[in-house]
This record gives structure tokens, sequence and C-alpha cells, in this order.
């Protein structure tokens, strides 16, 4: 079950630097200055542990106000499959060997994993709840318009209690799930050298956790772009598509995203489905997987539940049977580039072979392909919006105890 603990967060003083032009930079980008914002005392260490209260404010993709609640605690990494923290979601090597090269040269967490947990009860929520009473210690908006508002717990007695209460909970990464690799790795290679004794803070990475009943809580799929396939024909594709989809015409959807939101929500028999639209063509095509089809007597592995997902689905019967595509050329990186804003995507069609745009996906499918040790192919889904960098660190130092 999952072990938290408080730390010393380090925090960036707003009277020294812009916050706006940090949070929610990529992560590569905050690093470049992070030794240096330490030794300016740009970047300043909080004297005492704490957890920390996490608000977003935001509008969602229909235009509507919303809030996200959360905290940032330190969080004991488990080996992988003990049940303590679950993911859903494969990793690509590369991603993860880039972000254990970064958590290395800094020895930090620069951005959260953000993971979600049971509390129907809202038994966390009543602890953290009137911290938003207090002064926030960083209030910024970024360039998406989002709003970051952040409070300081050091109260003992109140941490205490979000301890006991997140014992029995479960943890399911829904963004982060390479940087919780490589906090992973890290740990090992930290207790491979000098060792690390029970509770150094080598053992804990940096997490957003939020409860899975929060109403700003949904996640968004992450959109595939198709580049560089030799040999490739949009015509070929549709008619090899044939033989396990059901395709209809879907008007503008190569432009309009309420029109692909539409093809996708409109699913008769609750099908798994995708919208395909290509370069120069203003409508595209809903790709609809037959009811009669088995995906897993074409080759598609995995869970029941985990095979029927439209992500799974694109990556194992089109990309891979159709297209030749295969897991190794798929995980690479140089033919698909994935966008999670809809109408992004669309605008970069025009430089690319294909788009595939794919459907929300519920957290309890999410969570059943979790539970039953499957997973998805990578970046399938993540949280709108995601956790910002740079709000609080979690500066990695072996020898302080976090107990």
């Amino acid at each position: 079950m999952p072990e938290i603990a408080s730390f010393r967060g380090t925090l960036y003083d707003p009277s020294r630097v812009e916050l706006a032009k940090l949070v929610g930079a990529p992560v590569d980008a905050v690093a470049a200055g992070f030794a240096a914002s330490l030794a300016s005392g740009a970047l300043v260490r909080d004297p005492y542990k704490a957890i920390y209260r996490h608000v977003q404010h935001f509008r969602d993709v229909d235009g509507r106000q919303r809030s996200r609640r959360g905290f940032l605690a330190a969080v004991r990494l488990g080996a992988a499959g003990d049940g303590r923290v679950l993911s859903h979601q494969r990793l690509l090597g590369p991603v993860r060997d880039a972000r254990l090269t970064l958590a290395r040269a800094t020895a930090a967490d620069l951005a959260p994993v953000t993971a979600v947990y049971a509390d129907a009860s809202g038994e966390v929520e009543r602890v953290l709840k009137p911290t938003e009473g207090r002064p926030p210690v960083i209030d910024v908006t970024t360039a998406d318009g989002v709003r970051h508002v952040v409070w300081r717990l050091n109260d003992a007695e109140l941490v205490g209690k979000v301890r006991r209460a997140m014992v029995p909970k479960k943890l399911l990464i829904v963004d982060g799930h390479h940087r919780y690799a490589a906090m992973v790795a890290r740990r090992d290679q930290l207790a491979e050298g000098s060792g690390l004794s029970q509770y150094s803070s080598g053992h804990y990475g940096l997490m957003l956790l939020v409860s899975q009943s929060d109403d700003g809580l949904g996640l968004v799929p992450r959109h595939r772009l198709l580049t560089g396939l030799t040999g490739f024909d949009p015509a070929t594709l549709l008619a090899r598509a044939r033989e396990l989809f059901v395709i209809e015409p879907v008007a503008g959807a190569a432009r309009d995203p309420a029109a692909v939101r539409r093809a996708l929500a409109d699913v008769p028999g609750h099908q798994a489905a995708m919208v395909v639209a290509f370069p120069g063509q203003a409508d595209g095509w809903r790709l609809m997987l037959d009811p009669h089809i088995d995906p897993a007597s074409f080759g598609v592995a995995g869970h029941p539940i985990a095979i029927r997902t439209d992500v799974a689905l694109l990556h194992g019967l089109v990309l891979d049977r159709i297209l030749g595509l295969g897991p190794a050329a798929q995980d690479a990186g140089s033919h698909l580039r994935y966008v999670t804003d809809l109408a992004e995507a669309q605008a970069a069609l025009a430089g690319h072979q294909a788009a595939f745009f794919l459907a929300p996906m519920p957290l309890d499918t999410v969570r059943n392909i979790a539970e039953h040790g499957d997973t998805l192919p990578a970046r399938a889904a993540v949280p709108q919006p995601r956790a910002a960098a740079g709000l609080v660190f979690h500066t990695v130092d072996p020898d302080e105890d976090l107990a």
C-alpha cells in the first residue's frame, strides 16, 4: 500500500523569478537553469518538511470552468509488480532513459508523476480542504490559461492524518509513467552504490495525488500523426481496414474538432472506434471494429478489456498488421507524433501522412486494465491539464531521511 511522506520542497522565490515563464515549460528547459537557480537563491528549499495542497483551475474542452484538487507528496517507490503503484501504459525505452539522465543530473524530481486513488468518502479531502483558507505559497497562471495554486501544509498532526488515510489505498499512475520508471531506476542505482537507509529520500519520488472521484479529473487521448512511412497509400489503408472495421465517412474530420468528437461519441454497441484523416482531404473516416472480429485472433495480445480499446486496435491492427509498422518501429518514435489537443493535431495534418483521432478513455477502464496486470501502448491517455513542472521540486539527497 502507498507510503507517503512530507519533504522539504524546493520552490521558486516569486520576487526573483517570473514563475509564469517556468511553470509548464518543458522539463528539459526547467532543468537547464536548476543548478544556477539554486546557487543564486532564486530557488529555495523549505526549512521544514511539508506536503503541498495543489489546485488547478482551467477550462475543459467544452469551455466549462473546472477545478482539480490534489496534493504533492513524496511517495515511496515500489518494486515492479508489488501492487503499491499500478501502471497501465507500456514504456518507450529511449524516453525512460532520457528521464533517468535528467533525474540523475539534477538530483531532483522536477515534475511530479500524477496518480489517482479511491476516496469515495472524501476522507483525505476533508483534511486538506481547510488549507485553502490560508495564503498560498504559489499562485500563477500559465500560458495555457491554467491557474495553479499551491499551499504548504506542515502541521505534523494533519500530515499524519493524510498518511494514515492513504495507507489502504492503491495508486494508479495516469501521467508520468516514464518519470516513475526513471525514479525507480535512480533509486536502484543509488542503493547499489553507497546504499540507502530505510527512509532515505532516495527511496521516494514526487507525486501529485488526486482522488479519482474529483470533479475536475478526466483523461483525454493522445492522437497519433503518421509520418515517413515508405509506400504509404490512404486508399490501400482503407481497403485493408474494411476486412476488420466498419468504415463510415465523417464530414469535416480534418478540420472540425466537434465533428470528430461526435463521430467517436456516437458509436453503436459501444464498439471501439477511431477516426482517420488524410492531408488534402476535408473529410475523414470512422473505423469501428467489426463486432464479429476477435482482435486476439489477429495477433493483438492482452487482456480482453485491453485489446478492445481503440488505442490497442490502432497499434495492433492498423499500424502493425495493415501498415507493417511493428512494435519496435512504433517505439522508435520516428514514424509517430503524439498530440493531445485535437485541433492542434488537425492543424498539423498537412505535414504528415495521416492522423488518427481517438476517443477519451474512461478511468474505470484504465484501472481495470492495470489491476489485471496488463498495459496499453505508451501515451494512451493523459489527464488534462497535465501537472506542471517547476511548481515544487523534490530534491533527492540520499543522506536525508523523510520519516
